[in-house]
């Protein structure tokens, strides 16, 4: 099995077979029907690879090329399926309304002499939404009554497509704030059947129900009637996984529908709920993670496989009957879809190690709170950031509107951090634009739970007061020097992953350090430090007891995975890579056990799912080891979510890659800070203030590195440091009562 994921890891190998499928039919020189048609389709499939991996340039040259074909075969059939797909990539990529509407005007220009329903219908369809998310309304309206005119040409009875031009109808009343007319439109709808909808077009139904309702400040009505359509959103989101990334598959009426129970809940004042809410939407992720065929494929038969795969279609189709059925029939179909999950939680308690609470208790979260913490809760949402404020005693909701300006100063401001190129003044914008003056007084401990943008920014590089220029690196004022920072990635997290923990394993510490990469496929450069700074981290571990380092040849993946499974502290000084195609393919590059270690390897995320860790921490001091994909109403996926899902209590990570001498020095300093008994979060802290007073205060050196999960110290402080300040009074009163003595005599 570990062989065959090993041949599935290699990252070009589906582009190679399609290139080289590519190759061999220009060979033949038979160009005939059938060789159009494979070399056609062979350029789509690489078009919408490269196209879901967001490798635009790629994509762009596949589609042409497939252009180009369908052009010199006059195949106008063919040629309006590719406008329909360009139009949608400038769209969806650029958001580019003008090369967007050409490719549709080409299209329908193709098509005007085509007999074929459905395509002129997927035509008319992207067109409205179009229309609708540009607020071209009218525009939006002449493109439904066309798809209401196509569809009652080819069907006597209401089909789909008609009824779904009713829904879109609704919403451009909605945007008009036209309520009479949405209540006209709702109420032609309820002449209808659903049953042949898609489970989006039916939500998109549900949220017009829920937001008349909510418009009309029923927001009572509106809860009650939304709820269970949002609860079927998130189980059918945690069982939808795209095969390609592992995510869950975002749609934008699910979001909507978020969006949506969030404005009705703080109608109502249910903060917790509305808190509880917009984290589910960041353990979606987690949820889906069992979800992926690959995880799914080491894990289960090929018996529990085909049962998990028919229990999926069973559940979904369910879920569909569900959301058009009416209120008498509601309670059956949801008895059985709970039925069936229960039978499918059982496979999946085969995947997972542990299982999360199935709704968060605000309280319960406040009751670990220490009374000088605050918990940032930030949540992206559409165009939107929900920033929930949490005390031990209260919950404040602050909404952020992210205009393009704010976007892009978020999106700026995280690549200026990672490219060194750190402006003060930029940061500083950040910290008013977030409201972080707004911290109260008593405040010493910040608990962070970042979203998109927000992972690539810690808040603790942002300066508290206006820097005197956008390089004063030196005397500027950091929230590092006022806060301890601790980071997790849901407050279902933080509810899990925060208390005191205790383990017994068989190594302290062990270190995996490569310089030289000479001997690797890829072309990695060195990293001349990380040997020395692996044994300097030895060193420095006074009060551990078995510590081990893995070095150079040594350094292999059998050896990483057999002290991953038995070290309290592991520490990883070589190279990683996110990758941006699929999180599961992430690598850290360690040296191959076969090859006794002369030859280079690359260790990949899904190969650590085996593993049921209990580290107290795992530091990887490698490039960008805690970025990887972002996804909106998730956090950012990489090896990171590999080693949290195995168990690893916490993650010491760098967002961005950092000078090699630099790295050394801050993960040594961590290290001595964590020997004196500090938690992790301040050991991280008291490494980074080491960092600004020595010289490299700027933020680019010192802010990559970010805590996640336990923070809690690895040892007790040891006995000593608890009782010298005792001793050295007692010595001080002692020693004044002799002076006195003495002078008295």
């Amino acid at each position: 099995m570990s062989l065959c994921y090993k041949q599935l890891g290699q990252k070009n190998k589906y582009t190679s077979f399609l290139l080289e499928a590519i190759q061999e039919l220009e060979k033949n020189q038979t160009q005939n029907s059938a060789y159009y048609t494979l070399k056609l389709g062979l350029y789509r499939n690489l078009f919408v690879y490269y196209n879901s991996i967001g490798d635009s340039a790629n994509a762009i040259s596949y589609i042409n090329l497939a252009k180009d074909l369908a052009e010199q075969q006059a195949d106008k059939n063919e040629l309006s399926a590719i406008y329909i797909y360009l139009g949608d990539y400038y769209w969806k990529n650029f958001k580019n309304t003008t090369k967007t509407l050409r490719q549709y005007s080409k299209a329908e220009s193709l098509l005007e002499n085509i007999d074929d329903y459905e395509r002129k219908l997927d035509l008319l369809k992207n067109k409205s939404s179009l229309f609708v998310e540009i607020d071209s309304l009218e525009a939006a309206m002449s493109s439904i009554l066309q798809i209401r005119t196509l569809a009652s040409q080819y069907s006597n009875t209401p089909s789909p497509a008609y009824i779904e031009s009713l829904i879109l109808e609704g919403e451009v009343a909605n945007l008009q704030n036209d309520l009479l007319k949405l209540q006209s439109v709702l109420s032609a709808l309820k002449n209808h059947t659903f049953e042949h909808l898609s489970f989006e077009v039916l939500i998109r139904y549900h949220n017009l129900h829920a937001t008349l309702m909510h418009k009309k400040n029923q927001n009572r009505e509106a809860y009650t009637y939304l709820k269970p359509n949002l609860d079927q959103i998130i189980e059918r989101a945690k069982g939808s996984v795209d095969t390609q990334t592992g995510f869950w598959t975002v749609e934008k009426e699910y979001l909507d529908a978020f969006e949506l129970m969030i404005s009705i809940l703080n109608e109502l004042n249910y903060k917790e709920e509305s808190v509880a809410y917009l984290d589910k939407l960041k353990t979606i992720n987690d949820a889906s993670l069992y979800n992926n065929p690959l995880l799914k494929a080491s894990k289960l038969t090929e018996k529990e496989l085909a049962e998990d795969k028919k229990l999926t279609a069973q559940i979904q189709s369910l879920r569909n009957d569900y959301l058009s059925a009416d209120e008498n029939m509601k309670s059956a179909l949801k008895t059985e879809i709970d039925k069936l999950s229960a039978q499918q939680q059982l496979l999946t308690n085969k995947v997972a190690f542990s299982q999360t609470e199935e709704s968060i208790p605000i309280w319960k979260v406040q009751q670990q709170m220490n009374k000088n913490e605050i918990i940032l809760h930030y949540t992206e949402l559409n165009e939107k950031l929900y920033v929930n404020s949490i005390s031990k005693k209260s919950i404040d909701l602050a909404v952020l509107e992210i205009s393009e300006q704010v976007g892009e100063l978020l999106n700026s401001t995280a690549n200026e951090l990672a490219s060194g190129n750190t402006s003060l003044k930029t940061l500083y914008n950040v910290y008013q634009v977030l409201g972080l003056d707004k911290i109260p007084d008593f405040i010493d401990h910040i608990t962070v739970i970042p979203d998109n943008e927000l992972y690539r920014i810690p808040l603790e590089v942002l300066p508290t007061k206006k820097p005197n220029t956008s390089y004063s690196y030196g005397s500027s004022h950091y929230m590092i020097e006022d806060f301890n920072f601790k980071y997790f990635t849901s407050l279902q997290d933080y509810l899990e992953n925060n208390r005191n923990t205790s383990g017994s394993l068989s190594t302290d510490f062990s270190a995996f350090a490569i310089s030289y990469f000479d001997d690797f496929q890829e072309k990695l450069p060195s990293l001349p430090f990380a040997t020395q700074e692996a044994r300097e981290i030895q060193r420095v571990l006074t009060s551990f007891k078995d510590k081990q380092v893995f070095s150079g040849n040594g350094a292999t993946e059998q050896a990483f995975q057999n002290q991953l499974n038995s070290s309290k502290i592991l520490h990883v000084a070589t190279h990683s890579e996110v990758s941006a195609r699929d999180p599961l393919f992430s690598t850290i590059y360690l040296k191959s056990a076969q090859s006794n270690g002369t030859e280079g390897n690359a260790l990949y995320a899904y190969e650590l799912f085996d593993n049921q860790l209990s580290n107290d921490l795992i530091m990887l001091n490698s490039c960008s080891s805690g970025t990887g994909n972002y996804l909106q109403g998730t956090g950012i996926m990489g090896i990171s979510r590999a080693l949290r899902y195995a168990g690893a209590k916490s993650l010491a990570l760098n967002l961005w890659e950092v000078n090699d001498k630099i790295a050394s020095e801050f993960a040594t300093s961590f290290y001595s800070h964590l020997n004196e008994g500090f938690s992790k979060s301040e050991a991280m802290r008291l490494a980074k203030i080491d960092q600004i007073k020595t010289g490299s205060a700027d933020p680019h050196y010192w802010g990559a590195y970010t805590l996640i999960g336990n923070s809690n110290p690895v040892i007790k402080k040891p006995a000593s440091s608890q009782f010298i300040l005792p001793f050295l009074i007692t010595v001080g009163l002692l020693a004044g009562y002799k002076v006195r003595k003495k002078s008295s005599v």
